[in-house]
């Protein structure tokens, strides 16, 4: 409609010489620059609108953040004692840097707050067995063992271009990859050995801690 008006009747909506605009100060619905246009019909717009156009525009980040505040999603906060963003930083800095150590009851690991003990002790300890293969697994990698032994290869969320092979996390996808390139990104902080894989790097500095590998794995 507001197309249709400004190409087929400008012309009646231009003022002549002897005819008076009477001014408004609000149309009600600040229509008037869909209605009129921004250029010479502009002079037709109500008092309200123009000083609406007339306010500062915001910057690209503000408007981000209004589109946020207005979804009702909270803006992410810098950490100040690690850099990183996250959406609750009272929760973050009381958990992650100001919290209370902890020690955990099963394992004697020092933690560095009770919400990290909690995740620990859901992770390592509170083990449930699997449906498909009875395996004892950390209740919070369930699905990533089921993901990893019991899913086939089509139905993985990441696959490897080159030879098809699917995994459960994007980690395990970017260590294989090292395999088909070469590359081994992992420094042994003990000697100068590297390794392709996050894991096989781990357990190989635990080696020199004087940790021997075992049979239970996730």
């Amino acid at each position: 409609m507001f197309t249709h008006i400004k190409s087929i009747h400008k012309t009646s909506l231009s003022p002549t010489n002897s005819a008076k605009i009477e001014e408004k100060f609000d149309c009600g619905k600040a229509v008037c620059r869909r209605l009129y246009g921004i250029a010479e019909g502009k002079r037709f717009w109500c008092k309200s609108c123009v000083e609406l156009d007339n306010l500062p525009k915001p910057t690209r980040q503000r408007k981000e953040n209004l589109l946020r505040n207005s979804k009702g999603i909270k803006a992410a906060k810098l950490c100040p004692e690690c850099g990183v963003s996250v959406k609750h930083l009272k929760l973050h800095l009381s958990s992650v840097h100001y919290g209370e150590k902890q020690v955990c009851p099963h394992c004697a690991q020092e933690l560095r707050s009770a919400e990290t003990l909690r995740a620990h002790i859901k992770k390592v300890h509170e083990k449930v067995p699997c449906a498909e293969c009875g395996m004892l697994v950390g209740q919070s990698l369930m699905s990533r063992h089921i993901q990893a032994k019991h899913t086939p290869n089509h139905l993985k969320k990441y696959k490897c271009e080159v030879c098809g092979k699917g995994f459960a996390t994007s980690q395990h996808l970017n260590d294989h990859k090292n395999i088909h390139t070469g590359e081994k990104p992992y420094k042994c902080k003990y000697c100068t050995s590297r390794f392709a894989s996050k894991g096989t790097h781990a357990m190989h500095e635990k080696g020199h801690l004087g940790h021997k590998r075992n049979s239970s794995k996730t």
